[in-house]
């Protein structure tokens, strides 16, 4: 997931610790943190970050010593040497995730874990699909489905909803 970003929070406590002319994002992610306004940093185990840029390095060392933080080294080529540094920081990434979830990290759990997720993504797409908020009102949905009631799945137009 994402950090919390993209509103103004705490900028003066974060342009004290970062220079005035760090990106909006930066500043952004940086601030939610120090504010303690974005739930999931405050609730995680471990932020991920990446060197896209020279302002994330610093930020994400700086985070560090606001929260457990782990920074994937990117390369910026595709070169078999940068092939190589990627293949080692996605080996270190598992080691770090099995360390701090005492889990064992498998490609039959992962596959799992990301046909969860983006079967959640894909309900929250539906739900924050236009017209969805008028459609669980009670109006009709332009796609012939008719209310769902808030949680249900969606009923076509000839399904019952059962009760009880």
């Amino acid at each position: 997931m994402g950090l919390c970003a993209g509103a103004e929070w705490a900028y003066d406590e974060v342009e004290r610790l970062l220079p005035r002319n760090t990106c909006a994002l930066i500043k952004s992610f940086m601030g939610f943190k120090i504010g303690k306004v974005c739930p999931y940093v405050e609730s995680c185990d471990l932020v991920i970050g990446e060197t896209t840029c020279d302002g994330k390095k610093k930020a994400y060392e700086l985070f560090g010593e606001l929260a457990p933080v782990y920074v994937m080294e990117l390369p910026q080529m595709k070169r078999p040497a940068d092939q190589a540094l990627w293949r080692g920081e996605i080996d270190r990434l598992v080691a770090k995730l099995e360390e701090v979830t005492g889990r064992r990290l498998t490609a039959e759990a992962l596959s799992k874990a990301i046909k969860e997720v983006n079967d959640k993504r894909r309900a929250l797409q539906r739900l924050n699909a236009p017209g969805h908020r008028h459609h669980l009102l009670g109006g009709a949905h332009r796609d012939g489905h008719r209310a769902c009631a808030g949680h249900s799945p969606c009923l076509s137009a000839g399904e019952e909803r059962l009760s009880g």
